[in-house]
Order: structure tokens, then sequence, then C-alpha cells
């Protein structure tokens, strides 16, 4: 089960999924007085609602995360809020989501990955501009986006280790250049590697 949003030109934006399940039988939805709600019904006769909150229950699956993979909290704003990203392995994306006033997720992200990746770190050195850094243990690449939330901007790097990560961290020097130390092995030897990277440059 997925979800289009559409645009004021007639287009849709990317498709939103929702709900994974092959026991799904039929859905409708319904209105329940300002918020738009889904009935989903599956071949057990159970009822599942997919409805919106004000507050988080203990008892909640939060939609779109299908098979959420890594996740990490960071807080965009500086506002003591909580918010999310995390991997979504189901269509291999980067998700995001900022929270509202309430800590409630209400605006969503989502960002296409290249490679199947496991590992997410998130520098908050910015207020409003986040840089997260997607990898896998034992795989060469390393995707960092720099996204704006104010502008809606995104810029992405791709990063390739001479060798097989095992692990990444980061060191940041000033507003301008941050060190990425990289544990990776090569030809069965373990190496400790660097990439300085710069607002236009990245160098190893």
């Amino acid at each position: 089960l997925s979800i289009f949003f559409g645009k004021k030109s007639g287009e849709f934006h990317n498709r939103i999924p929702y709900l994974e399940n092959s026991a799904l039988t039929t859905f409708t939805t319904f209105k329940l007085g300002m918020t738009e709600n889904i009935a989903c019904i599956f071949d057990s006769d159970q009822l599942t609602v997919i409805k919106s909150e004000k507050e988080l229950g203990d008892n909640m699956n939060i939609v779109p995360a299908i098979h959420a993979g890594s996740l990490k909290a960071f807080d965009n704003e500086k506002d003591g809020i909580p918010d999310i990203a995390f991997i979504e392995e189901y269509d291999n994306s980067l998700k995001i989501f900022l929270s509202n006033k309430n800590g409630m997720p209400s605006i969503l992200f989502s960002i296409q990955l290249a490679d199947d990746h496991k590992e997410i770190l998130v520098d908050e050195f910015f207020k409003t501009t986040k840089i997260f850094y997607c990898y896998s243990k034992g795989g060469p690449l390393l995707e960092v986006f720099r996204y704006n939330f104010i502008t809606n901007k995104l810029n992405r790097k791709q990063l390739y280790a001479p060798g097989e990560i095992l692990d990444v961290a980061m060191q940041r020097i000033d507003s301008t250049i941050v060190n990425i130390y990289l544990v990776y092995t090569k030809q069965s030897k373990l190496y400790l590697g660097k990439f300085e990277n710069k607002e236009l440059s990245v160098t190893f």
C-alpha cells in the first residue's frame, strides 16, 4: 500500500510506501473529524487503521517505516525536540522525520541511496543543516548527504575507501572542514585512512 501526494502542477511526488503485507485483501479511506484515515482488512479478518495522532503511544507503528534498519536521533534547529533519520531497507532510501513542537513526526524527507547501506552517522554542527553519512561494513562506498531544511537544498557526495570499510568516525575541525576517519581492510591487512571533507573538495 503506497500513497501518492499531488503537486499544484497536476503531477505527483514520489510514492511513499505505507504498508507491505501479502495478506492485505482490501482497504478504504475515511474521514474522522479533520483527519484522513485508512482502514485495511487482511485475509485473517484483522482490521488495521492508519490514522493521525497528536502524541506517540507505546504500541504504535509509525508509517512509512516498513523495514527500518539503522536509526539515529538528531536535533534539527537545536530546539530540544528529537528528530529521526533511518535507513528504509524496503526501498533502499534514507528517511528523515522532522518532529513538530509536540514531538510528533510531521515532515518526511526521502533520499534514494546508491547502495545497500546499514549504518548512519549524523553531523549536527549546524542548526538547520545536517550532514548524514551512510555506509555498510564490508563495502567501499561512503555516501555523504548535506541537507538544508530551510531551503530544502540537498548536496550529495560519494566517497570510496581503498578497501572494505569496517568503521567510520568524524572529527569536525571548523565550520568548513570535517575529518572522516575510516578503518578498512585491504588484502587482509588493516588500515586507518582519512578523508578531509571541505566545502568544495574532498582529499584522502
